[in-house]
């Protein structure tokens, strides 16, 4: 839709440069018919962000969408338009004033009616960030077994949060208060939004940073078959660790709930069958073993006593463990199988040779030089002042007229998809976790919440390394969120200094400062890099004979008449490091477990009977 748009304003520039000058000044003090381009465009980049919405939505539910609730979609789906929108918003907000300086205007085309969307955008922007997302976020992960009770849990929850760092906010904006000598509501509202702004200007520094720097090396990387290959080996060994670990986990829980059976009131069964119901149902896609209860208790010690809440919860976030780990691991079989027949010369795919490894080099040279542009702007905007000299490249590109549309959007769009692609991959423990097809509402609402408060911080950034950021310019968005200058600390100087520090941290980040420091503090998903290459080596070894072993059973299942996922190979330690393959013997049912099974049967032919 953008190119659309630049295609029809290089159209419209034609036509009024053939008008003449006297005629371009007549139209331009008209309201018709600019206006109503601009209006007619943005309504047309309103239709397209919702419909990009909806697919991305679609793109990491489409497995797991029954498990959502339908107010977690609503917001989700909301919070992802937001996140779209504003970019092209943006792009033509800045097109019209710039337009309109050409033309002579004191305002800009579309600032009567884009403030206003901008306004709705940032009041709904910080609404789902700081309430609705950690709301439902906490919702999702409650144990408690009635819709109003997880409400109840996460208004609690969040409130519990907030009075904690309301306290720490409160100690310090107090004491920035009383040091800038802030004495008027109005003032306090403006140092409130001066520092919202600071805390997301912070984290856009270390998520455009890192996405700055992986972006052209991630094109680099899917442009060889075998290097994607090797690195979905060592992916595979560690999915396969986890998935085996989640299974143990979800085998031990099952054991407790059905330990609990005879021990809870009568009241609490139906809760305690909903578990069970749930664990069955995950028994399906995860085959998980049945080890007898007084096995485990023998080999792992006695099994604590539980609240049914947290037991429940526990059990909730397991299973959502199970389940992606699962369908990580069966597409990293079927990636790997499919690359193996590429770098072998099995298959010869022109795809490969001809298209796409040039194309994504191509694309990472082009984004690598993007990069740096960016990276040179945000270094030198801040001192521009004191040689009185355009040294932004991004400035000179963008208030050129023949470029400005091209260079917004280039420039914009790139910043965007470099920070949300380091905001998508971040994980915290290994607990909010998104992948394509079975995310969960929790972690999309933490993605979604990040997301959201970068938002206007990154839009803010665009425009300061364009210098348009002052509020005499025409930009709408610069008039409304341009005097964050409130104080000092918070104002004209951090705004101004603080995305110095994107270049600053990019460097950090290639030399692997910040990978470790990450690491050091439980935020995983970037590599340090550190691994010695026997290391290396030997995980990609260990990862190529799971997957061997795993395409083999899939094989001997089918040859059986079985379903492929139905059988899986217990692989042992000495198996992994390159013994033979062994299968273990099937553990002995839980007795206990099959009696519920039986009992949960007869149940369903009675009430079939009736």
């Amino acid at each position: 839709v953008s190119v659309l748009y630049w295609c029809y304003r290089t159209a419209s520039t034609k036509e009024q440069v053939d008008l003449g000058q006297r005629e371009l000044t007549f139209r331009a003090q008209q309201r018709s018919p600019t206006m109503d381009a601009y209006v007619s465009w943005a309504v047309i980049f309103f239709l397209a962000a919702a419909a990009v919405s909806g697919a991305v939505l679609f793109f990491f539910v489409r497995d797991s969408h029954n498990m959502i609730p339908y107010a977690t979609h609503a917001s989700l789906l909301l919070s992802i338009f937001l996140c779209v929108l504003p970019f092209p918003l943006l792009a033509l907000d800045v097109d019209a004033a710039l337009e309109s300086v050409d033309a002579g205007r004191t305002e800009s085309y579309v600032n009567s009616w884009i403030s206003v969307w901008w306004m709705l955008i940032f009041f709904a922007t910080q609404v789902m960030a700081w309430v609705v997302l950690p709301i439902l976020q906490e919702y999702d992960g409650a144990g408690q077994f009635t819709p109003g009770a997880r409400f109840k849990h996460a208004i609690k929850e969040n409130v519990r949060m907030y009075i904690v760092l309301g306290i720490v906010a409160g100690v310090l904006m107090g004491y920035i208060i009383f040091l800038a000598g802030v004495r008027s509501i109005g003032g306090m509202v403006a140092l409130c939004l001066a520092a919202a702004n600071a805390f997301g200007l912070t984290l856009l520094v270390v998520f455009l940073s890192i996405g700055l720097v992986g972006v052209p090396k991630l094109l680099w990387h899917l442009s060889s078959a075998e290097t994607i290959l090797k690195e979905e080996y060592r992916r595979g060994r560690q999915i396969h660790e986890d998935l085996d670990i989640a299974k143990t986990d979800m085998t031990l829980l099952r054991a407790e709930v059905v330990r609990r059976d005879p021990l809870v009131e009568e009241d609490e069964r139906v809760n305690l069958a909903t578990m069970l119901d749930e664990i069955a149902m995950l028994e399906k896609f995860v085959p998980l073993s049945h080890t007898n209860v007084g096995e485990r208790r023998g080999a792992d010690g006695p099994l604590q006593e539980k609240n049914l809440v947290e037991l429940n919860a526990e059990v909730k976030r397991t299973i959502k463990i199970c389940r992606r780990l699962q369908y990580q691991w069966k597409q990293v079989v079927k990636e790997c199988c499919q690359l193996e027949r590429v770098t072998t010369g099995v298959e010869r795919s022109p795809y490969w040779v001809v298209v796409r490894a040039p194309l994504l080099k191509i694309l990472a040279v082009l984004a690598g030089i993007v990069t740096l542009l960016i990276l040179w702007s945000e270094l030198v905007v801040p001192f521009q002042e004191v040689t009185a000299t355009k040294l932004s490249v991004v400035e000179i590109f963008v208030m050129n007229p023949t470029t400005r549309f091209v260079a917004c959007v280039l420039f914009l769009y790139y910043m965007a998809g470099c920070c949300y692609w380091a905001v998508f991959r971040l994980r915290v423990f290994d607990i909010y976790v998104v992948v394509p097809r079975v995310s969960d509402g929790a972690s999309l609402c933490f993605v979604s919440t990040f997301l959201t408060r970068v938002l206007l911080p990154l839009c803010y950034n665009f425009l300061f390394i364009s210098d348009l950021t002052k509020t005499h310019t025409l930009v709408t968005y610069s008039r409304l969120f341009g005097n964050m200058d409130v104080v000092v600390f918070l104002g004209e100087w951090f705004n101004r200094f603080m995305p110095v520090f994107i270049p600053i941290l990019a460097v950090l980040i290639e030399l692997k400062v910040i990978h470790r420091l990450m690491q050091a503090i439980g935020i995983e998903g970037f590599e340090t890099g550190e691994e010695s290459a026997i290391q290396r080596q030997r995980e990609q070894e260990e990862g190529r004979q799971l997957v061997a072993r795993a395409m083999n059973s899939e094989l001997r299942d089918v040859a059986a008449g079985a379903a492929p996922a139905a059988a899986a190979v217990a692989i042992s330690p000495a198996a992994a490091a390159g013994g033979e393959m062994q299968e273990k013997p099937k553990p002995a049912v839980s007795k206990r477990y099959e009696e519920w099974k039986a009992k949960r049967a007869a149940r369903e032919a009675g009430t079939t009977d009736v």
